[in-house]
């Protein structure tokens, strides 16, 4: 376990005389990641309380996967909008989605997440979900299921999926069923065919009729496959996450787990990883199993 001495080394990020203000900002920066390591301890022992399963167990992706939408890195505003309409879109639903309301999102049954891996679309998605009192359902676009599952769905002879999109029938899709409560979170749609079954235009048929709220997850919005979606999705660019954001929450997690990494280390496996924060956890979780220290030298090896 850090001592104090310890813990102000380990949040420092340079070496030598450190001024006043300095000194300061790295008492704030220690109470601010005392605080969240308190979180995310109580958090622990809310799931092992809920599920049964220790969180030892657990990688620490999940373990550490954000469970409110303040613990998400960044690109709040889009977070705000997406959790905004799915909250207006029964009501969009039942003006026929005539009505764009404030963002303009509300003429769209869809919306389109795009932005690099590992900064928090899917788990945006299900948290604003959640929020609204919905069920999400996460479906891999690129699955050869979730293929099928679409193509069937744009098929008029498939009375229960057709029903499900229709608002009627209540059917079961990856085991769970489907109410007018039920958001779709359709994830690498960027890795689905161009072609009409099963594919990005299939998809858009069955957008384009859907009784329900669709997510889908995409890292190029620009793609050409995807160009069928312009029209029909709403587009939510989220960008990565800054430098500090990021520090806070992975330095968090280091303490909790009593690994001993400098900020200036972090900062650099954030910068390698380009903003990836599942990829860093990964990294630091495997670290962990035969070390409890990093520093600089053997972070910059790691890339």
């Amino acid at each position: 376990m850090l001592d104090e001495d310890g813990f102000l080394d380990m949040i420092a990020t340079r070496k030598g005389f450190i001024d006043e203000k300095t000194r300061e900002k790295m008492a704030k920066d220690e109470a601010k990641i005392r605080e969240a390591a308190k979180e995310l301890e109580k958090q622990e022992k809310q799931a092992k309380a809920e599920t049964g399963i220790s969180p030892t167990a657990q990688l620490w992706t999940v373990k550490y996967a954000p469970k409110s939408l303040k613990e998400i890195c960044g690109n709040k505003g889009q977070v705000d909008k997406l959790q905004q309409w799915l909250h207006d879109w029964p009501n969009s639903a039942k003006a026929g989605f005539r009505k764009p309301g404030k963002s303009g999102m509300n003429t769209f049954r869809a919306v389109m997440i795009t932005g690099s891996p590992g900064i928090g679309k899917t788990t945006s998605s299900h948290l604003c979900a959640k929020l609204e009192g919905y069920t999400p359902i996460e479906l891999n676009a690129s699955d050869a299921r979730s293929k099928k599952l679409v193509e069937n769905a744009t098929n008029i002879n498939n009375t229960s999926l057709d029903g499900w999109l229709g608002g009627g029938h209540k059917t079961l899709v990856a085991g769970v069923e489907v109410t007018d409560r039920t958001v779709l979170i359709m994830d690498e749609v960027d890795g689905m065919s161009a072609g009409d079954r099963g594919g990005v235009g299939a998809l858009n048929a069955l957008i384009k009729k859907t009784k329900i709220p669709i997510i889908c997850i995409a890292n190029d919005r620009q793609a050409q496959k995807l160009k069928p979606l312009l029209h029909t999705t709403f587009n939510l660019s989220f960008r990565k996450p800054d430098a500090n954001s990021i520090r806070s929450r992975i330095m968090s997690i280091c303490f909790r787990e009593g690994l001993k990494v400098p900020a200036n280390v972090v900062d650099q496996l954030v910068q390698g990883a380009q903003s990836d924060i599942r990829q860093v956890i990964n990294m630091l979780s495997t670290w962990k199993l035969s070390s409890e220290t990093m520093d600089f030298d053997q972070g910059k090896a790691l890339y």
